[in-house]
């Protein structure tokens, strides 16, 4: 399986550990959140942590060699884009949008999408630059945004649109910014949390959770319609499915382990017809765990795992003997570099 590494976050109090993000060449991004709203990043390689900066609040994706992503300020301002070099541990921004940030999406080919509160769809490269920005039409609330394998991004709005009463609307945007027509995605809409997932080669699956997760949908890139998803995603549908680098398949995983203490996640590797390739099992994490984190997979291969946080109290003594405790949290995760290939 390869090299793991397993590390913590340094202990301080009071802090929210957010979900780490692999970097694409191997290490990872953890964040600390602090209770006014600051946070501290935390970058995880080979040799140990380093801290690469702290301010405002930064929701890191996984990039190529860095993570990008908006970081908001304390005072719930405006947004900015931001990208960190994990190897320089250095800082690229760009000026606060006009608009807040409805919802986002990564770019299979690098790079992230945008969709503002203004009606504006950005498209972002892997460093941060600002590839293009175009106003999409939508005649309803947006509900989900996805890009594709090919760089093409679908955006779906769901309610009463221009096609009718709780229906699906779709809008298609190729990879140079340039919008298509609008087009009846689905004719009833389903309630629940809609979520876009990038096929193996192009286009894109709709999943939609309420209370359970179905797979509702399947779009072929740049098609203004939909079909069925594949049967083979009914298969333990609440599974997540994440997109192989390449485009060779996919990976779904779900928790193992012989116990309801002992969290060992259960991988499975599906080629793009959904026929299985191979199933394996992370490590169990060696001691009682009360929760199964989320995996995540970088474009290099690599693989992280969120662990739950500990929290601990230490105890001093002051001047005059008097002790005291402080209670403190560790935010925690481990990763296996270049795992998948």
């Amino acid at each position: 399986m390869g090299t793991m590494w397993e590390e913590y976050g340094q202990y301080s109090s009071p802090i929210t550990c957010d979900e780490p993000v692999p970097d694409g060449a191997g290490n990872v991004v953890l964040p600390l959140r602090w209770s006014g709203g600051s946070q501290d990043l935390y970058v995880g390689a080979r040799d140990g942590w380093d801290l690469s900066g702290s301010g405002a609040t930064f929701t890191p994706t996984s990039q190529s060699g860095g993570v990008l992503g908006f970081s908001t300020p304390a005072d719930g301002g405006l947004p900015w884009m931001t990208y960190l070099d994990t190897t320089s541990l250095e800082f690229t921004t760009l000026p606060a949008e006009t608009a807040r940030v409805v919802m986002t999406a990564v770019d299979p080919t690098g790079g992230l999408r945008a969709f503002l509160a203004d009606g504006t769809l950005k498209a972002y490269s892997a460093t941060g630059e600002l590839r293009w920005s175009v106003p999409v039409s939508l005649s309803a609330p947006l509900k989900a945004l996805g890009v594709d394998a090919q760089g093409q991004t679908l955006l779906l709005a769901a309610g009463d649109t221009r096609f009718g009463a709780s229906t699906v609307e779709g809008v298609w945007v190729d990879v140079a910014g340039q919008p298509g027509l609008p087009f009846l995605a689905l004719g009833q809409a389903p309630a629940g949390t809609y979520e876009l997932v990038p096929r193996a080669q192009e286009g894109l699956f709709l999943g939609v959770a309420s209370g359970v997760k179905s797979w509702v949908a399947a779009f072929k890139s740049l098609q203004r319609s939909s079909r069925p998803a594949p049967t083979w995603l009914a298969q333990d549908a609440g599974r997540p499915l994440l997109r192989l680098p390449a485009g060779t398949g996919y990976l779904r995983y779900a928790r193992g382990g012989g116990s309801s203490w002992d969290c060992r996640h259960e991988v499975e590797l599906i080629a793009p017809s959904g026929q299985s390739c191979a199933q394996f099992q992370l490590p169990s994490q060696g001691a009682p765990e009360q929760a199964c984190g989320p995996l995540k997979l970088a474009k290099d291969g690599t693989v992280t795992e969120t662990l739950p946080s500990r929290s601990r109290t230490d105890g001093y003594y002051d001047s005059e003997g008097n002790r005291h405790s402080i209670n403190s949290t560790a935010c925690r995760v481990r990763w296996w570099p270049a795992l998948i290939q």
